[in-house]
């Protein structure tokens, strides 16, 4: 039991040096800057509600990543443009048991569980650096090692209703570490965040999904930390 408190506060600790956030600006986008000053190049924008993944804090500027064109980008944006998700309210971490965890309150319910990775079930491509790809598809969690664990289910109900997740939303992400998960619920725009970090090591990496109104929305990758 000891042990695995351990783990859980490294867990934990890792995690809160970075966290997610949405831009919430007064206007309809959010400035990025090459860096933290007024007087820095503008070097791009986003929308408001966009989600970007904040790093270190430099006086009122934050470091962020933010997907943007199908990659990742990097810039500073004013700390008063952003919401951190963990001010919305929280979805306790009711139950772990090392390979299912259950987030709950009144009216949400989330339940991920964890399954071994079994070889044999799954096409592997190598190249010279290690493993290439899983099943055809480039994968998150591991440094070119097989992967130990895979999602099996995420099960998520939101005010009785049953929320349906595409294939895609668990598709070639492994390691997944459940006792990271963390849930909040934006209640004025009813989005629901789901976020995790994951994998071994030099694999890691952080994944948040979003159920916006009852319906699945996307999932975010960034590497990890």
């Amino acid at each position: 039991m000891k042990f695995v408190l351990i783990v859980l506060g490294c867990i934990c600790a890792q995690f809160s040096l970075a966290q997610f956030a949405v831009v919430k600006s007064s206007t309809v986008y959010c400035a990025v800057y090459e860096e933290p000053q007024k007087q820095s190049s503008v070097i791009d924008s986003l929308s408001n509600q966009q989600i970007v993944f904040c790093f270190e804090k430099n006086a009122h500027w934050m470091n962020v990543d933010y997907e943007k064109e199908n990659e990742i980008r990097n810039g500073f944006i004013p700390c008063s443009q952003i919401e951190p998700i963990e001010n919305y309210t929280q979805i306790p971490l009711i139950n772990f048991d090392g390979k299912e965890a259950q987030i709950f309150n009144q009216n949400i319910s989330i339940v991920i569980e964890e399954k071994d990775f079994i070889q044999s079930n799954h096409s592997l491509q190598y190249s010279d650096q290690g493993l290439l790809y899983i099943d055809d598809q480039p994968y998150w969690g591991t440094d070119g090692n097989i992967p130990q664990e895979e999602f099996n289910k995420m099960e998520i109900s939101l005010n009785g209703k049953n929320i349906v997740l595409p294939s895609s939303a668990l598709l070639n992400l492994y390691n997944p570490n459940l006792a990271s998960t963390a849930a909040h619920y934006d209640e004025q725009n009813q989005i629901l965040y789901i976020y995790m970090l994951n994998g071994d090591g030099a694999g890691s990496y952080v994944v948040i999904w979003r159920i916006k109104q009852g319906q699945y929305q996307d999932r975010l990758i960034f590497y990890g930390f």
